[in-house]
Protein backbone atom coordinates (compact mmCIF):
# COMPACT_ATOMS: atom_id res chain seq x y z
CA UNK A 1 0.00 0.00 0.00
CA UNK A 2 1.00 3.67 -0.38
CA UNK A 3 0.96 5.35 2.93
CA UNK A 4 0.30 9.04 2.46
CA UNK A 5 0.74 11.54 5.19
CA UNK A 6 -1.61 14.32 4.78
CA UNK A 7 -0.19 16.92 7.30
CA UNK A 8 1.55 19.50 6.81
CA UNK A 9 5.49 19.36 5.98
CA UNK A 10 6.86 20.60 9.46
CA UNK A 11 4.38 17.81 11.10
CA UNK A 12 5.66 15.63 9.15
CA UNK A 13 9.14 15.94 9.58
CA UNK A 14 8.79 15.74 13.44
CA UNK A 15 7.43 11.91 13.06
CA UNK A 16 5.93 9.92 10.47
CA UNK A 17 5.09 6.04 9.41
CA UNK A 18 8.38 4.88 8.10
CA UNK A 19 7.90 4.86 3.92
CA UNK A 20 4.76 7.24 4.48
CA UNK A 21 5.22 10.32 1.64
CA UNK A 22 4.47 13.55 2.66
CA UNK A 23 1.55 14.86 0.53
CA UNK A 24 -0.46 17.64 2.61
CA UNK A 25 -4.00 17.37 2.13
CA UNK A 26 -4.47 20.32 -0.58
CA UNK A 27 -1.87 19.38 -2.54
CA UNK A 28 -3.23 15.66 -2.43
CA UNK A 29 -6.77 17.26 -3.56
CA UNK A 30 -4.81 18.88 -6.72
CA UNK A 31 -3.69 15.65 -7.53
CA UNK A 32 -5.88 13.17 -7.14
CA UNK A 33 -5.99 12.12 -10.82
CA UNK A 34 -2.49 11.25 -10.30
CA UNK A 35 -3.09 8.80 -7.71
CA UNK A 36 -6.06 7.71 -9.03
CA UNK A 37 -4.17 6.39 -11.68
CA UNK A 38 -1.50 4.64 -9.70
CA UNK A 39 -1.38 0.95 -10.26
CA UNK A 40 -1.38 -0.19 -6.48
CA UNK A 41 -4.96 0.93 -6.02
CA UNK A 42 -4.17 0.18 -1.78
CA UNK A 43 -3.96 3.73 -0.12
CA UNK A 44 -3.37 4.04 3.73
CA UNK A 45 -4.16 8.17 4.32
CA UNK A 46 -3.22 9.42 7.68
CA UNK A 47 -3.36 12.65 9.51
CA UNK A 48 -2.87 13.81 13.33
CA UNK A 49 -5.63 11.93 15.01
CA UNK A 50 -7.98 10.18 12.32
CA UNK A 51 -10.69 12.51 12.52
CA UNK A 52 -10.33 15.76 9.97
CA UNK A 53 -7.79 15.71 7.13
CA UNK A 54 -7.37 11.72 6.90
CA UNK A 55 -10.51 11.17 6.33
CA UNK A 56 -11.31 14.08 3.65
CA UNK A 57 -8.02 13.16 1.83
CA UNK A 58 -9.37 9.39 2.12
CA UNK A 59 -12.73 10.55 0.40
CA UNK A 60 -11.06 12.73 -2.31
CA UNK A 61 -9.23 10.09 -3.23
CA UNK A 62 -12.24 7.67 -3.23
CA UNK A 63 -14.27 9.88 -5.14
CA UNK A 64 -11.01 10.21 -7.77
CA UNK A 65 -11.84 6.75 -8.81
CA UNK A 66 -9.33 5.00 -5.57
CA UNK A 67 -12.13 3.18 -3.93
CA UNK A 68 -9.68 1.14 -1.75
CA UNK A 69 -8.15 4.30 0.00
CA UNK A 70 -8.57 3.91 3.54
CA UNK A 71 -7.90 6.26 6.56
CA UNK A 72 -5.65 5.62 9.35
CA UNK A 73 -8.11 5.08 12.50
CA UNK A 74 -6.40 7.49 15.36
CA UNK A 75 -3.96 8.57 12.66
CA UNK A 76 -0.22 9.24 13.39
CA UNK A 77 -1.10 9.70 17.03
CA UNK A 78 -2.92 6.42 17.82
CA UNK A 79 -0.01 4.18 15.82
CA UNK A 80 2.80 6.05 17.85
CA UNK A 81 0.42 5.33 21.01
CA UNK A 82 0.34 1.87 20.01
CA UNK A 83 4.28 1.58 20.08
CA UNK A 84 4.95 1.34 16.08
CA UNK A 85 7.60 2.59 14.23
CA UNK A 86 8.04 6.29 13.81
CA UNK A 87 10.35 8.04 11.81
CA UNK A 88 11.75 12.05 11.77
CA UNK A 89 13.44 13.94 9.34
CA UNK A 90 12.32 14.65 5.66
CA UNK A 91 11.89 11.31 3.69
Amino acid sequence: AVVIDVRDRAAYERGHIAGAINVPLAELKRRTAEFAAMKSGEFVVYCGNGSTLGPEGTRALNAAGQPNARNLSGGFSGWKAAGQTVVTGPR
